[in-house]
Order: structure tokens, then sequence, then C-alpha cells
């Protein structure tokens, strides 16, 4: 009903099953950042790599797994010194991402850089993000919206870890070209804009996405395991309509090859 009567909808695809016109690219639009006094400063204890995580949910950020592989490293003699918050004010966990080396932010996630991974870029310091969007991302939205951060599979989780605690260079750039993009394009100012913009009618061919192109089943917060374990307890329940994607019957094999195979 809100489709039917809006001018517009901003989505994402792999969150917008069950959208029947194009609607615009939250991408494309960008998460609207802010830019404090914390200063990004540069480690001055040890040689230790810092790393931090804060997150809101333990369990579908992948904490635990992200603590498994920590200690793992820290038995492997790699440099780390781990940190992991929750529930601690804003202004803490700003003054923790300035003195981190990076953030790990989820690991099931389907953005690249959500607002944690966005906090930290805008104090020049980049995340390591797992999630399947990863794979199929470039399909969907054009490269010049995507935000850098380092995006990979869950199952290469431990290999981006790696890297970005033994490439210095890699990691220092990747922090400068992530607070270079999110200053350029998601400033709460310039946000703002593009919503004034789509008011006006400004809005370029390529914010638009039509919803049957989506091939995204993963869902987010769970692994590949339990996403399919979902759906089929709701395929067993009632079949396809139960999922509500009667209208795109194309759909209805691709789901139920991933949720069987």
């Amino acid at each position: 009903m809100i489709e039917h009567y809006a001018d517009h909808c901003i989505n994402h695809p792999p969150q917008a099953y069950f959208h029947q016109k194009k609607f615009i690219l939250s991408m494309c639009i960008g998460i609207p950042t802010t830019f404090n006094n914390t200063a990004s400063k540069e480690k001055i204890t040890n040689d230790k790599i810092k790393i931090l995580h804060a997150p809101s949910k333990a369990g579908p950020k992948g904490s635990s797994i992200f603590r498994k592989i920590i200690n793992e490293l820290i038995d492997e003699k790699y440099p780390i010194e781990y940190k992991e918050v929750s529930n601690v004010p804003n202004s803490e966990v700003l003054k923790l991402i300035s003195e981190c080396d990076f953030v790990l932010d989820e690991l099931y996630s389907d953005t690249p850089m959500a607002v944690f991974a966005s906090e930290a870029a805008s104090l020049g310091k980049p995340a390591v993000v797992g999630g399947y969007y990863s794979k199929i991302m470039t399909h969907d939205i054009p490269s010049r919206y995507l935000p850098p951060s380092c995006f990979v599979l869950p199952e290469n989780i431990k290999e981006a870890i790696v890297r970005l605690i033994t490439d210095k260079e890699y990691r220092i750039n990747l922090g400068i070209n992530a607070k270079r993009f999110v200053t350029e394009n998601w400033a709460a100012e310039k946000v703002a804009q593009k919503y004034m913009d789509i008011i006006a009618g400004i809005t370029p061919g390529d914010w638009f996405y039509d919803p049957y192109n989506i091939d995204y089943l993963y869902g987010v917060g769970l692994s590949e395991e339990n996403a399919k374990k979902n759906i089929r307890v709701v395929l067993n329940k009632g079949g396809i309509e139960y999922v509500c994607r009667t209208a795109k019957p194309e759909h209805e094999k691709k789901m139920k090859e991933f949720a069987y195979e």
C-alpha cells in the first residue's frame, strides 16, 4: 500500500523482496554521517594492532566467531590488542575508534558500510565486514556508490583480518579512502541534498533498481545454513505463498533451489 501511494521508495536490494515497482537504491543516497571533534589518533602505545568491535547485538553481529578468530590469531603470535564494547555511550565508541587501527563490524551484513563502519570511516579507520552480498553487490549497485571497506564472504573473514594486521599500507589507505568517500558522499548535508533532489525530480537514472532483478536470498545476521533452514521451514509449512512471493513466480524456482541444494 505504501509503495502504491508513494512517489518514490528508497531501499537496498537485499531488503527489497516485496517491491513491485522500481525503487531508488539507498546506497546512492547514503547513510547521513556527522563529523565531530574526536581526533583520529596515531597509535602511541606498543607495536600491537588495536582492533575494535562494538556490537549492538552480539549474536547477529557474529561476535562469538570474531572472538574465536582473534584468539586463534593471538595463539598464532599476531600482535593484537582486541577490545569489544557494548552498551556504552556513542562518545566513548568514537573515542575508542579514534584510538584503534581498524574495526570489526558485522559477520553477516548485507551492506559494505553500515552505521558503525561509517563512524569509523569518518575518523579514517577501515572496517572489516563479512557478508554474502559481497559476491554479487557490484551486479546491483554502480561502483561509484560503493563505500570502501574490507567487505568479504564470512568464510574469508580471518584472511581479511590478517591482511589488515600485516599490510600497513593497505590498512592506512583503506582508512583514507573510506574517510574521503563519506566526506564527499555521505556527509549529512549531502545526503539531505539528495532527498531534496528527489523531491525536485532530479534523480539520475542509475539510482533506480528493478526489484525483479533481485537474486540475493541469504538474509542478514545469520549464516547461509540458517538462512536455508528458515526458508525450508516456511516452504514446508505453507509453500511459496507463505513467503509472499507469488507476484514474482520467477523467484520461486530460485528460492527452492537455494533452500534445498
